[in-house]
């Protein structure tokens, strides 16, 4: 579980129920944790899996406690965050667009991998995200140990590949991200 910088007890900044609510408001896409009753299957095209578990709300709650992030206790700046986050994987139903070859919770194309797990190292130095990125791939961005930590990196600094952006989207509008 997540600890607070202070190495106190885990610090739960968004509640596993907060996740499977946002996915159960969607009735087009699947569930994102196997507890929920929800049983459509999701578009065709797509592959699908549960990324809203507690295993993956443990490493959300994690990176927004980190202090790199600080944003445990922004509640405006968790909703916009989740909010792009959950259109981006279909209310947390998927990871990996076929298509394009893109993944992660922000689906990053693969052009971006390795810029953004070079980014991941700038701001949590001494990890090797970048070697780790190089040697899984598409699967780096598809585990919860590495996928909101990919995610907050591409908010904090990634962004810059994309015109206009280079910006921490932690503190933009979400009319920005």
């Amino acid at each position: 579980p997540p600890v607070s910088p202070s190495g106190s007890p885990p610090v739960e900044c968004v509640p596993q129920s907060v996740l499977a609510c946002i996915n159960d408001y969607s009735g087009y896409w699947p569930k994102c944790s196997p507890g929920q009753a929800k049983s459509n299957s999701g578009p065709s095209g797509y592959e699908f899996g549960h990324y809203c578990t507690q295993e993956w709300t443990d490493a959300l709650n994690e990176v927004l406690a980190d202090p790199v992030v600080d944003k445990c206790s922004d509640t405006e700046a968790i909703r916009r965050f989740l909010a792009q986050v959950a259109y981006e994987t279909g209310y947390y139903s998927t990871v990996y667009q076929p298509a394009d070859g893109g993944a992660g919770l922000i689906h990053m194309i693969p052009g971006n991998w390795q810029i953004n797990a070079g980014d991941m190292d700038s701001l949590w130095p001494g990890q090797d995200y970048a070697g780790a990125a190089k040697s899984m791939g598409k699967d780096f961005f598809q585990t919860p140990a590495y996928g909101w930590r990919s995610v907050a990196a591409w908010f904090k600094t990634t962004n810059r590949v994309i015109g206009g952006c280079g910006m921490d989207l932690f503190d933009e509008p979400y009319e920005t991200q």
